[in-house]
């Protein structure tokens, strides 16, 4: 079995995506994203010995999934990936954000959602299926508009991660947590577990935001990758 340090070894050192004027698609220019690329490739590698799991927040637009998205492409292909997101909707369907995981994986998992199984089973059922294989990553984006049956699935996993050799990584909006917001209750859940780590993403500074654009930034520019594509 490898060690966390031979582990880590197998992602390369890069940071968060940030696109070139004229270029809105892939991007090799990575900027001031190297030490939560790090505390996600670390977690990763910690699988080796029990489950993580990372809380990715940071304001709309301050590259969260840009940061997400490189972290998977550098991962090892023995590693099956699970991903999914939450939907902004007046009404969201519970366990909405299930169907996507279910898309990838396949198996009891899968029939388990498509014939509506309830927030327990499901839970129990993902669960297993991370513990099926070393060092799955499951991934749960805008954590913060998710429905309470996928915050009770989620908050099962989380809290019994430990049991298997997965990370789990979730992205939230913090500036969108009211002091009622019910994602509230889940983070302070995990606040109390030592699986779990916090990554709060800063805006880009203008040292080097500057080298990436064919423009000055201005006084209102706030340092977030989104603001700076559509600047």
């Amino acid at each position: 079995m490898s060690s966390p340090a031979d582990t880590a070894g197998d992602w390369p050192s890069h940071a968060v995506l940030v696109e070139p004027v004229g270029s809105w698609h892939h991007s090799d220019v990575l900027v001031e994203r190297d030490t939560e690329l790090a505390a996600l490739r670390a977690g990763a590698a910690a699988t080796v010995r029990a489950g993580r799991v990372v809380l990715v927040s940071g304001e709309a637009g301050i590259g969260k999934t840009a940061l997400v998205e490189a972290f998977l492409r550098d991962l090892p292909a023995r590693s099956p990936v699970l991903q999914g997101g939450c939907q902004s909707l007046s009404t969201p369907p519970p366990l909405a954000s299930m169907l996507e995981i279910a898309a990838l994986a396949g198996g009891a998992f899968t029939a388990m959602v498509r014939a509506g199984a309830d927030a327990p089973a499901l839970a129990r059922a993902l669960l297993e299926l991370l513990g099926a294989r070393p060092r799955h990553v499951l991934v749960l984006e805008d954590m913060h508009w998710a429905d309470d049956a996928t915050l009770d699935v989620v908050r099962f996993v989380c809290r019994r991660i430990e049991d298997v050799r997965a990370l789990v990584v979730l992205t939230y909006r913090d500036d969108e947590l009211g002091a009622v917001h019910p994602l509230r209750v889940l983070l302070g859940d995990l606040a109390r577990t030592r699986s779990t780590s916090r990554l709060a993403l800063a805006p880009l500074s203008p040292a080097a935001v500057g080298p990436v654009t064919a423009w000055p930034i201005s006084a209102t520019c706030t340092g977030g990758p989104m603001a700076i594509r559509s600047s």
